[in-house]
């Protein structure tokens, strides 16, 4: 049968630790429910995909750095909703909200076997858990036969609602891609500097 794990809460008061921290659990597998510890440590030593939507991508996109994907063997990167070829020998690290689009993105992926295995995190900071509970039960039910390639299911709660939605939106498009460029210029990268620094000092 498959587990649901609901993570440790996270609050607004250690945001960013408390992410950096989820990040690291996540994409190191440790969340994973595998009882073969040789087999856990060849998969979190094994390429994987980042797959998140675009809610996860605006919220978590300032810590997802080009040297941390790597030191996780994260090899590719990509939206939920881009088409994906198969590819084998791959772990697919799911990064989403709760939502049925969501849910049947992974379930093409899981019928199509793009992956060999799957890991699926949900980040939820905004629907309630009653309504993450029901559509995870519908989830469930459809995916019950292929539960050998799915590592883990978990939720992680998080509570940004104490902070100003500016602190999350400082008129900034794409930073990720912004900052991991190798064209970047010294003047973007101060000046996107300058802009966090200003619509921080802003809203407080």
């Amino acid at each position: 049968s498959l587990n649901l794990s609901y993570q440790t809460h996270i609050n607004g008061l250690n945001l960013v630790n408390a992410l950096t921290s989820t990040l690291n659990t996540i994409f190191s597998l440790d969340s994973s429910y595998l009882n073969d510890l040789s087999i856990t440590d060849e998969l979190q030593n094994s390429f994987k995909v980042l797959i998140f939507d675009d809610r996860v991508f605006t919220l978590l996109s300032p810590l997802l750095k080009l040297y941390f994907l790597r030191d996780h063997n994260i090899c590719h990167h990509m939206n939920i909703k881009e088409q994906r070829e198969p590819m084998p020998d791959i772990v697919a690290l799911y990064l989403i909200t709760p939502s049925q689009d969501n849910f049947n993105y992974i379930k093409h992926d899981l019928l199509n076997k793009t992956f060999d295995n799957f890991s699926i995190n949900i980040i939820s900071y905004e629907t309630s858990r009653d309504n993450d509970d029901a559509l995870l039960k519908s989830f469930y039910s459809q995916i019950s036969e292929y539960h050998s390639n799915i590592l883990n299911i978990s939720i992680y709660p998080i509570d940004i609602s104490i902070y100003h939605p500016k602190v999350f939106s400082l008129e900034i498009k794409h930073p990720y891609m912004l900052l991991t460029t190798p064209n970047i210029t010294n003047d973007k990268y101060e000046q996107y500097l300058a802009n966090v620094s200003n619509g921080l000092f802003s809203m407080l």
